[in-house]
């Protein structure tokens, strides 16, 4: 309303014209004669000059009546600058659109980096000044630190509701996502995005927004989770301050009234100890993994016609065509979304349907090395004297999906832990081993789940039951069929 009447204040001939045109647009022009006429004329003519004095005599209270408060914070940006150790952050948010963000209205949680932890950024990158960070990285890590919604350190670790869903969080929406990127499809270096669902859904009004992991003793409890849990992924870096509060490898610090957030206008603000500028997804991960390229070599697999297995490069023309506008120097020739054809796609954020179920898990992949991968073909060939040709082709899903879990698998729960074929990931269950016999050689945390890489290849029960003779021996094609249909234990039992 302070809005409205500032501007209809400043031109009170635009506000005659509306009254006229409105109460001209109510008489019938029939009605428009002799004393009728005169008398309509003169109350219309006290009504607009009542209304343009009381607009002008008001006009001095609004800018006094509509101040800005003085109880309420500042905007994100000027308590940050008044800190004073968040000079590197806020010259990094000053090259980029999310300027506005942190210096506007809304709601925020923001997750700064302090100077200290810019130190630790820059050294890791033999770098000595953020001004060396490319545009591309400042607007990554900017983006990064931020995630919707406006949460207390009460409500950091819940999903938020009709009420609130207690330690139900482990991660929050930031405003990041990749964008169009290259990529070899077929041999050819083509422009390709990630859908923004599992479904493999294309839209250019949906983004595949990147999560931030933020770990809370509320999460921590309500999964029987300790500070090992974590230190798997990040070792020595567990928060030990009262708050315990951990975003992906930064601690969340306290400030000097003992409380961890920092109340602002447009949010809530929390100082943290590192730069979260990983920003990868499980993808990303396996494709940078050279000790993981034989697995990765069985994902990009090709039938006898030619085309992929387990990949799927989809073009939808409409969304081609719009790339094309956005993107005029790019010389987008096709656009293709990527995905694929098993039960989860490792380069989609969402895990679920619905956004508050995707804040409270992702998905989990074990890697075997390269010597591990190669170790079990020889095993397999050898054992079912077949060539690597001749393994059909069903084989390899059931090999890729036994490394495969559609949760976050976290190292204490490993021995209670099934992949998407339905099996012990030890093949015993609490009985079975823990995950250091797996043979870990990595854990690294994505922006979409878990990457383990391990030394050994997950147990699988199509192969090592009398199962795996008929999977492997094509005369017995119509008997495995029956056994998939009516006997689906058959398998492992």
């Amino acid at each position: 309303s302070a809005y409205l009447m500032k501007n209809l204040r400043l031109s009170g001939g635009s506000v005659f014209l509306i009254f006229r045109h409105r109460l001209a647009a109510k008489i019938p022009s029939a009605s428009l004669s002799g004393k009728s006429f005169l008398f309509n004329r003169l109350r219309y003519s006290l009504f607009v000059l009542t209304s343009l004095l009381l607009i002008t005599s008001c006009s001095n209270d609004f800018d006094e009546y509509f101040k800005r408060p003085s109880w309420l914070e500042k905007p994100a940006y000027d308590a940050l600058q008044s800190k004073g150790n968040f000079t590197d952050y806020l010259k990094l948010v000053n090259r980029t659109l999310y300027s506005s963000v942190l210096k506007g209205s809304g709601s925020y949680t923001f997750f700064a980096p302090n100077d200290e932890a810019f130190k630790i950024y820059l050294a890791g990158k033999s770098l000595t000044s953020v001004d060396q960070i490319s545009d591309a990285d400042a607007a990554k890590i900017v983006a990064y630190s931020l995630v919707y919604n406006s949460y207390s350190s009460a409500h950091l670790g819940d999903v938020a509701g009709t009420t609130w869903t207690e330690g139900g969080s482990v991660r929050k929406l930031t405003p990041y996502y990749k964008g169009i990127y290259n990529e070899d499809v077929s041999g050819v270096t083509s422009w390709v995005i990630d859908p923004y669902d599992q479904a493999g859904d294309a839209s250019t009004t949906i983004m595949p927004y990147r999560y931030l992991s933020i770990f809370t003793p509320k999460y921590f409890s309500a999964n029987g989770l300790s500070s090992s849990d974590y230190e798997t992924f990040y070792n020595g870096m567990y928060n030990t301050l009262d708050n315990k509060i951990n975003v992906m490898g930064a601690g969340v610090l306290n400030q000097e009234n003992g409380s961890p957030e920092i109340d602002v206008e447009n949010g809530a603000v929390y100082e943290v100890n590192r730069v979260n500028a990983d920003v990868t997804n499980i993808d990303e991960k396996l494709t940078a993994d050279s000790k993981g390229s034989e697995f990765r070599n069985i994902l990009n697999r090709k039938l006898s016609d030619g085309t992929y297995q387990f990949v799927s490069y989809e073009e939808n023309t409409d969304n081609t065509a719009y790339y094309k506008k956005i993107y005029p120097s790019s010389n987008i020739s096709h656009l293709y979304y990527k995905s694929y054809s098993l039960p989860f796609s490792f380069n989609v954020e969402r895990s679920a349907n619905t956004s508050n179920a995707n804040e409270g898990d992702a998905q989990t992949l074990f890697v075997p090395t390269n010597t591990a991968v190669d170790a079990w073909k020889e095993k397999i060939t050898s054992l079912y004297d077949v060539t690597e040709s001749e393994i059909p082709d069903i084989a390899w899903q059931y090999f890729l999906q036994a490394h495969m879990v559609d949760h976050l698998v976290w190292p204490s729960k490993y021995k209670s832990e099934i992949n998407v074929n339905s099996e012990f990931l030890n093949g015993a269950g609490s009985n079975g081993s823990d995950l250091s016999s797996a043979g870990v050689d990595t854990c690294k945390m994505a922006s979409n789940g878990f990457y383990y890489r391990i030394n050994s290849v997950i147990p699988c029960g199509y192969f090592e039951s009398i199962y795996g003779k008929m999977l492997m021996d094509k005369s017995y094609s119509y008997l495995i069929f029956f056994y998939n249909f009516f006997l689906t234990g058959f398998k492992t039992n």
